[in-house]
């Protein structure tokens, strides 16, 4: 997860990635071939991990200079998907990650399902290239 980000805190992600806690979990979790998933500027700590690279990523509109800064392919939408990486942009938006992920796993239906009872319109990314 993100937030901190844009205003620079020293709570949540932009405080995470200064102290460069994550790195090493986040590298041993791709490492082992974990799907790997950020929301909102939690993407930039994956990005600080080595992990997004010139990939194609997605992070809160306030932090899309940063983030292509870092060499990734800023996708600017609310989800992106990567294969193995799967981003998505503002903290509403890791609901459309979460749904997506529920459907790549388990299949349509099932997240669909899970939307109407969640009374939310979905967004669905393309699949990866």
């Amino acid at each position: 997860p993100g937030g901190g980000w844009v205003a620079r805190n020293d709570v949540g992600a932009w405080g995470e990635a200064q102290r460069g806690t994550w790195v090493q979990p986040v590298k041993a979790a791709t490492g082992a071939g974990a799907l790997i998933a950020g929301v909102c500027t939690g993407t930039l700590i994956l990005a600080g991990a080595g992990v997004v690279g010139s990939r194609r990523a997605a992070t809160h509109h306030g932090a899309w200079a940063d983030l292509e800064a870092t060499g990734a392919t800023v996708v600017r939408e609310r989800v992106a998907d990567d294969g193995d990486l799967v981003t998505s942009g503002g903290v509403t938006s890791g609901i459309d990650l979460a749904l997506w992920l529920v459907e790549r796993l388990t299949g349509r239906e099932l997240a669909d399902r899970i939307a109407a009872d969640l009374e939310y319109p979905r967004f669905r990314p393309a699949p990866p290239p």
